[in-house]
């Protein structure tokens, strides 16, 4: 079967949603070393990270897995998982900790049948994670109306971070725009109008350019 944990937004909460499908019938693998005793109950078989949409991560995969609490079997140590509702409350527990990291746009974990050679049934847990884009430029137009200098001062008093190389986060880019705008009324233009928008970069998954428009 195929496990779904899907976030969705309704009024304004966070809310998770499980759901469980059926899928379609899985080979057994090939034996990778000691099956569990025959007539076991459903076990964790294995755990993957995969990362969408190239298998790229700008985290180290590490630092996911220190907020994921569920175990795979680990067979050569004769010690057995095993997949049941216990289980899939840690799984769910695993997600609202991984969404919780704002490092991610898109999160959802998939668990399929990977049965053993001698019929005990064995459960793959998937983490599927699309991060959030990386911020490789910042940039202000036109630029001779802002000294950036002032801008970093303003934001490094509004405790607002847009660093370079950290994940997009929209609520700096609005904070940052107010900051601008500010700015622009210190100068005396009162009206001054400050939108932003995001450039897709080329070389590399989810790169990203975030520019400021002054007029």
């Amino acid at each position: 079967m195929n496990l779904r944990f899907e976030r969705f937004l309704l009024a304004g909460l966070a809310v998770f949603a499980l759901s469980v499908t059926a899928a379609r019938a899985q080979t057994p693998a090939a034996a990778t070393g000691p099956s569990p005793t025959a007539g076991s109950g459903p076990l964790v078989r294995s755990m993957e990270l995969r990362f969408e949409p190239v298998n790229e991560s700008l985290i180290e995969p590490q630092t996911y897995l220190y907020y994921i609490q569920t175990q795979p079997s680990r067979p050569t140590d004769g010690v057995w998982m095993p997949f049941n509702e216990q289980t899939e409350q840690t799984l769910l527990a695993d997600f609202k900790r991984l969404w919780a990291t704002n490092f991610l746009d898109n999160l959802r974990i998939e668990v399929v049948d990977d049965p053993y050679s001698n019929g005990v049934i064995g459960k793959r847990v998937i983490f599927h994670m699309e991060e959030r884009p990386r911020v490789k430029i910042v940039d202000y137009q036109p630029s001779d109306k802002v000294d950036r200098t002032k801008i970093d001062e303003k934001m490094k008093e509004a405790n607002v971070s847009l660093r370079l190389d950290s994940f997009l986060d929209q609520g700096a880019v609005r904070r940052v725009e107010g900051i601008l705008r500010n700015l622009m009324a210190e100068k005396g233009h009162q009206f001054a109008e400050v939108k932003s928008h995001v450039e897709v970069l080329p070389g590399g998954p989810k790169l990203v350019k975030v520019v400021f428009d002054i007029a």
